[in-house]
């Protein structure tokens, strides 16, 4: 009886005290709040929108072969004549030009005239080419014509005309006839253009160069280019110039031309 309550009463007394220790044991303080990183979006999750239809579209050719030039009959492969269709034969003279600006003197066949390159510094770093004639035993040269550009004469053989191609750039170029006694000429091919070739050629850029001179003191002039219009066609034409010792004019005759796509 006596242990029996003393149990009793040591179990009155602990029970509580145990009560609040095991309390306080399983009650935690909050934890505090920390803001974690968001997940990226994956490609599997967030499928990414198609791109939208580009059309691409590449620049047109519009490259000139000037070699082509060159050719010795003037009709590339696969090319198309155009304008009549005589192939007159003629008897070139060797071909002796020079390429101006030059430091050299360029006499004609003869010895009696010289040609020679005057240049003249101007204030925008920009040098001017003088093109001069000079017969032998003058007292003073004759100016031609006066450039910023590159150009190449080339001497008739019976040393009466002399020719020039004058490189302006982007394809172009022009070509003029000039005599000993000073007429020069202007070879214009855009007539034989608008009479032979399609209306959307003539606006094309030319690059045209004097090719040679035959035996009987006649320029071949050859002339390329491309439309500037769909199909963007190759085109080229050739023709004979001569400056008549009577009137000095300038006169002209178409000899072939082709087109090729």
């Amino acid at each position: 009886m006596g242990s029996s309550s003393h149990s009793s009463r040591l179990l009155r007394i602990w029970l509580p005290a145990v009560t609040l220790l095991l309390g306080a044991c399983t009650t935690r303080p909050p934890l505090p709040q920390i803001e974690l990183p968001k997940p990226r979006s994956s490609a599997g999750s967030f499928p990414t929108a198609p791109p939208p239809d580009l059309t691409i579209r590449l620049s047109p050719d519009m490259s000139v072969p000037l070699d082509w030039l060159e050719l010795e009959s003037f009709f590339p492969p696969g090319a198309r004549r155009v304008g009549p269709r005589e192939d007159p034969a003629h008897r070139l003279a060797p071909d002796h030009r020079m390429r101006f600006p030059n430091a050299e003197l360029y006499s004609s066949p003869d010895k009696e005239f010289t040609l020679f390159h005057d240049g003249m510094k101007r204030p925008k770093r920009e040098i001017l080419h003088w093109l001069m004639l000079h017969r032998r035993n003058a007292s003073f040269p004759h100016s031609i014509f006066s450039t910023t550009a590159a150009f190449d004469a080339t001497w008739a053989p019976d040393s009466k005309a002399f020719a020039v191609t004058h490189y302006l750039g982007r394809n172009s170029s022009e070509v003029f006839l000039c005599s000993t006694s000073l007429i020069k000429e202007n070879v214009d091919v855009k007539p034989a253009l608008r009479e032979f070739f399609p209306s959307h050629f003539q606006e094309a850029a030319l690059f045209v160069k004097a090719y040679r001179w035959t035996d009987e003191g006649r320029l071949i002039v050859r002339a390329i280019g491309r439309s500037w219009i769909e199909p963007f066609e190759l085109f080229g034409l050739e023709l004979v110039a001569q400056i008549t010792p009577g009137d000095g004019e300038l006169r002209t005759r178409f000899l072939r031309g082709f087109i090729r796509d």
